[in-house]
């Protein structure tokens, strides 16, 4: 799972793969879910599927940005 939060740390997104490889996310807002875990994903107009069948293989590392 990965967690990009707000700079206030008020809102956090979450990533993470279900059981089935499918990409998911949830919202929360001061720990309280505002977006239950929904799916992520694409499918092109040639009928690929992109909604599952993924792996986590490699995290990126974290990297803070200051916009002042």
């Amino acid at each position: 799972m990965e967690n990009l939060k707000s700079p206030s740390s008020n809102f956090c997104i979450e990533f993470s793969l279900s059981p089935e490889g499918k990409p998911i996310y949830k919202v929360t807002q001061k720990g309280k879910s505002i977006i239950e875990p929904s799916g992520l994903g694409f499918i092109e107009s040639e009928d690929i599927d992109w909604e599952k069948g993924f792996d986590g293989v490699d995290m990126a590392k974290k990297t803070e940005v200051n916009r002042e």
